[in-house]
């Protein structure tokens, strides 16, 4: 089995893109699994996850690993051939020239505005950008994919958003980390807070239906730890399927009823007219390294973090403290 495996042909990125396969390679990644476990978990037909699964193997994304006897029954069992997929997604107008920058980070409105600024000082589309989770933010840049992480990942050890994962993915090199904002993340409800939902064990309730984050993004990994160290198992919680890759996603199925609640920042429950009930506040932060940071592609951005008005505009969307902005560590 291979630690990272990258996919590469038009086939397999069109292959991923169905949610319902996705979800089973992140099951395969995890562990072992047969058609029938496979398909309880998601709760579609194993004739349906053979479908899947066939598609899957043909593109050498899953392998079969046994087959047991079980019940008078050949029962097969299939696992993923990596640990990680990387999948090169970003998509742009015209090759980046090499006075542009790549930014691929965290869901964030704030961010949003910070790179219309930047394209609009610049007069042109000086910044590509491309939401990914946290994690994979990272992964990209490790590999070369972008210039920039935007991230927000906080290790439960150490009580440290950020720096131990980057030190973990980039032990062999000086990484800049610029602090952009903190910001609040909570719980989105319609208006009234209907179902009065305060807290995560809430979760539990059986008039309650939550949309989760993708795996990845550093709020799904923040409710993980959280669900944890609660005890709280997610069998135990009614889920909206699929899983949401970004903040907006989530609050749209909140809006139209397919979801109670879900976990997002501030800003967009705003952009919703949902009511916000806050539960955290995290550091979001954009990640680099340390040649990126000290060249002149990085000064237009550095210019925007320190202009006052900027800062004013970003806490007047809600949820946002700026004390920070634009503070380095190198490490």
């Amino acid at each position: 089995m291979q630690i990272i495996q990258h996919v590469k042909s038009d086939s397999a990125i069109k292959l991923l893109g169905d949610p319902t396969r996705l979800e089973i390679l992140r099951i395969l990644i995890a562990r072992e699994a047969s058609l029938s476990q496979i398909g309880s978990t998601i709760n579609i037909h194993p004739a349906r996850v053979r479908h899947h699964i066939k598609l899957l193997e043909k593109e050498g994304l899953v392998e079969l690993v046994s087959v047991q006897m079980e019940k008078n029954y050949l029962v097969k069992y299939y696992r993923a051939t990596a640990n990680m997929f990387v999948v090169n997604m970003a998509v742009l107008s015209e090759p980046p020239e090499d006075d542009h920058l790549v930014v691929l980070a965290s869901d964030d409105p704030a961010l949003n505005f910070l790179v219309a600024r930047l394209n609009s000082k610049m007069g042109g589309n000086y910044v590509y950008t491309l939401p990914v989770g946290s994690l994979d933010a990272l992964i990209y840049l490790k590999e070369n994919f972008s210039d920039i992480a935007g991230c927000h990942l906080y290790d439960i050890a150490t009580g440290e958003y950020n720096v131990p994962y980057v030190q973990h993915l980039f032990s062999d090199q000086t990484m800049a980390i610029v602090k952009f904002v903190d910001r609040q993340q909570g719980f989105y409800v319609k208006k009234g807070n209907p179902q009065n939902i305060s807290g995560l064990k809430d979760l539990l309730r059986n008039d309650v239906k939550f949309k989760n984050r993708k795996r990845g993004t550093g709020t799904r990994l923040w409710i993980d730890q959280q669900l944890k160290q609660l005890n709280i198992k997610y069998d135990a919680i009614s889920i909206s399927t699929p899983d949401a890759p970004t903040h907006s996603d989530v609050a749209k199925a909140v809006d139209i009823g397919l979801a109670t609640t879900g976990i997002g920042v501030m800003s967009i429950a705003q952009s919703f007219d949902l009511d916000f009930i806050p539960l955290f506040s995290e550091q979001f932060d954009l990640v680099m390294r340390e040649e990126t940071y000290l060249s002149s592609r990085f000064e237009p951005v550095i210019e925007i973090l320190k202009d006052q008005l900027f800062k004013e505009l970003i806490i007047k969307m809600g949820g946002y403290s700026v004390e920070k902005m634009g503070q380095v560590k190198l490490i």
